[in-house]
């Protein structure tokens, strides 16, 4: 953003159209990198909780920056970019979290 082709004194990058196409190939990486880490047979033996507990967190993720993006102005296309990036930082943040305390695929309490 502070590199980007609208900030002119810092406008590095001049070709948008790369920018975007090089954007969403890093998220295709990162779906299939946290995708990686996954089990299936793990992830059912962790129960129901889990996939609760993490659609309830990308659902109120998604909502509150949708609802703070209205608030402060923000069009729909740029809330909806925004809320997307952020759900998706955060499952990554996590995953990397519970891969480095060794917590994943265990079932907490």
């Amino acid at each position: 953003m502070v590199v980007g082709p609208y900030r002119q004194p810092f406008s590095l990058v001049a070709d948008v159209g790369r920018i975007e196409t090089l954007g969403q190939v890093g998220l295709v990486f990162l779906m299939f990198g946290i995708g990686l880490g996954l089990s299936l047979r793990k992830l059912r033996r962790l129960g129901f909780e889990l996939l609760l507990a993490a659609a309830i967190g990308a659902l109120l993720m998604f909502y509150l920056t949708r609802w703070l993006c209205a608030a402060t102005g923000w069009g729909t296309t740029e809330g909806l970019f925004l809320a997307g990036m952020l759900m998706v930082s955060s499952s990554a943040i996590i995953s990397k979290v519970l891969q480095e305390t060794g917590a994943n695929h265990e079932r907490a309490g």
